[in-house]
């Protein structure tokens, strides 16, 4: 069995206890509750990146720095949030990739930025960063 631990930065699944702070975290599930997986090889999971943004501010853009383990198949297309307008994607090194999502308007509160189905490939317990 495999343990897939998603790491988060501080995200609360209700209102973030400062709502005037920026917020970001990787879930596996919509709820922003889980963020841990628990499966046998083979089997797949939804992660979930959502983001706070506090309601005096709204956002234009996000970027994320992921460091994506090498026994997790990452190759399906995440579902983007319909305001996000265009992604860039730029090479972090060390194995890691950087994301750009830009928004139009400037939406504020809980945001789910994207959803990307992944697959479980070897029974190494892996965390995403």
């Amino acid at each position: 069995m495999t343990v897939l631990l998603i790491g988060t930065a501080d995200i609360h699944a209700q209102t973030p206890p400062d709502t005037g702070a920026f917020y970001a975290g990787i879930y596996a599930d919509s709820a922003r509750s889980a963020d841990c997986v628990l499966g046998p090889v083979g089997s797949s999971f939804d992660q979930f990146v959502w983001a706070w943004v506090p309601e005096e501010l709204g956002v234009t853009y996000l970027t994320f720095r992921f460091v994506f383990p090498s026994n997790l198949d990452l190759t399906r297309r995440p579902t983007f949030n319909d305001l996000v307008s265009r992604l860039e994607i730029a090479d972090f090194g060390h194995g890691g990739i950087e994301w750009t999502v830009f928004f139009d308007g400037c939406p504020t509160g809980w945001i789910l930025v994207f959803r990307q189905k992944c697959t479980i490939l070897d029974d190494t317990e892996s965390e995403i960063r």
